[in-house]
């Protein structure tokens, strides 16, 4: 086996090392919410509509 553990230790911490970054990495990606989706537009109901009388600001004679 190896006589000498310092070319291991470093593979060893290397592999740690990047291991520990991308769990950390996934964590924080996985920690922000989902972006809100867009209220859907409200149809307009006849009531709320405008009537030709109330869309022109003077009276018209025609």
């Amino acid at each position: 086996m190896f006589t000498d553990q310092g070319p291991l230790r470093i593979v060893m911490g290397g592999l740690f090392a990047s291991l520990f970054a991308s769990l950390f990495a996934g964590m924080v990606l996985a920690a922000d919410p989902p972006p809100k989706a867009p209220e859907p537009v409200k149809p307009i109901t006849p009531s709320e509509s405008i009537s030709a009388d109330s869309a022109v600001p003077f009276p018209v004679d025609i």
